[in-house]
């Protein structure tokens, strides 16, 4: 009976033993770890990393990176024009900064960015409009800088952050630059392009103005010779803009005869040794004064060779098959020959008028002039004048006429030379 009453105790103590109490779950559980996660206490929840994200405590979230208010601006697309200091910005990981300001094509630009280094390290990039890497800086030292001369149009920069330490998340920057305007260019004349034998340009006698030598840009100028002719070739300009040399070549590309002074002008004769084309070069050699190039004047005059009559730049025109066209406007340095008549082709419309004056020197010859319409009937011959010749036609229909031009006398040495001054009004 004692036994019994001993083992009852033991008994109940084994059975204690084999299922856990409610006391002895809580003792093992860990306390409340104020992750603010409701109903979830238990050691696989880390400690509130306050990363201000609602119901996300745990550290694989980091805090959010505070935009600029130059945002969006997140690609080359969709830039941020800057004309005035933007103050102090934010660079972001993974969130690129783009901005554009204006640059004149071929112009230059420099842009600074200064950082806190115990914030992080920025990278500017400078790229054309077609997304061509022009220039970039991996900054060291708080700093990064690109540069660029001659752009293109259509340049953009970029801001990366390469790396982000510090408490905060993100790196603030600021950003300055400069811009350059374009270099000054040599603006060309009308008579470009002119630089090579090949294409030259035909020259008639008389004066050209307003043209223009370029640096590394040769002006060539063609001419007509017949052996024994003798050209004189005037250009004026300013040394002080620049020093120009003259070259004369004839059709193979040999010079035959050159002036190159070191002052205001150079003037250059030359007869020709035989017949055919010869070309002038005028090639700015120095250049000096504010602005690229040197304008300069062009004149030239052909003295015909005893006994022979030169031919004008517009021959051959010997028919009114192969007349040479004519528009309104002053025409000088032209030639009638013996046996050579000049034919032009002048187009009119109804009922406009055509006035034609003829200028030479009487006491050389007289210049003799008809015009004839498209079927070669004669309309109207030229009258004479105290210094020349000249007609007069009012056009019944469209039409295109051809004005014949003659010599008639001859006097002194061989051909007249002339000019022909056409107008037509309405």
């Amino acid at each position: 009976m004692n036994t019994l009453r001993l083992l009852l105790p033991l008994a109940l103590l084994l059975a204690l033993a084999g299922c856990p109490t409610d006391a002895e779950e809580d003792f093992d559980r860990l306390l409340d770890d104020d992750d603010s996660v409701t109903a979830d206490d238990d050691d696989s929840a880390a400690i509130d990393d306050d990363d201000a994200t609602p119901e996300d405590d745990d550290d694989a979230t980091p805090p959010p990176c505070d935009d600029d208010p130059l945002e969006p601006n997140d690609s080359q697309s969709d830039p941020t024009s800057l004309a005035d200091d933007p103050g102090t910005l934010v660079a972001c990981i993974d969130d690129e900064d783009w901005f554009v300001v204006d640059v004149e094509a071929g112009g230059g630009l420099v842009v600074d960015a200064t950082y806190d280094v115990d914030e992080g390290r920025i990278e500017l990039a400078l790229v054309d409009a077609g997304s061509v890497l022009l220039d970039s800086s991996p900054g060291t030292g708080g700093e990064a800088s690109v540069a660029g001369d001659e752009l293109p149009a259509g340049v953009a920069f970029r801001v990366s952050l390469l790396d982000d330490v510090g408490d905060v998340v993100g790196t603030t920057y600021e950003l300055t630059w400069e811009i350059t305007d374009p270099a000054p260019t040599c603006e060309v004349d009308p008579w470009e392009p002119n630089d090579a034998q090949s294409t030259a340009t035909p020259i008639p006698d008389g004066v050209l103005d307003g043209l223009v030598a370029c640096p590394d840009d040769e002006d060539w100028w063609l001419v007509e010779l017949a052996q024994g002719e003798v050209i004189d070739w005037t250009v004026t300009f300013t040394h002080a803009e620049g020093d120009i040399d003259l070259t004369m070549v004839d059709a193979g590309g040999t010079q035959v005869a050159f002036a190159a002074t070191t002052t205001d002008d150079e003037l250059l004769t030359y007869e020709a040794t035989g017949t055919g084309p010869y070309a002038l070069v005028i090639a700015l050699v120095a250049d000096s004064g504010d602005v690229p190039g040197n304008p300069y004047d062009l004149d030239l005059a052909i003295t015909p060779a005893p006994g022979v009559c030169y031919s004008d730049p517009l021959e051959p025109n010997d028919t009114q098959g192969s007349a040479a066209d004519l528009a309104p406007g002053a025409h000088a340095g032209l030639a009638a020959c013996p046996t050579d008549e000049d034919w032009y082709a002048i187009d009119v419309l109804a009922d406009e008028t055509l006035d034609v004056i003829a200028a030479f020197d009487v006491a050389e010859g007289l210049v003799e002039l008809n015009l004839f319409d498209s079927g070669a009937q004669l309309l109207v011959a030229g009258t004479a004048t105290t210094d020349g010749a000249e007609l007069t036609w009012l056009a019944l229909a469209d039409d295109q006429l051809a004005l014949q031009a003659l010599l008639a006398v001859e006097s002194g040495d061989p051909g007249v030379g002339y000019s022909l001054d056409v107008s037509l009004t309405p």
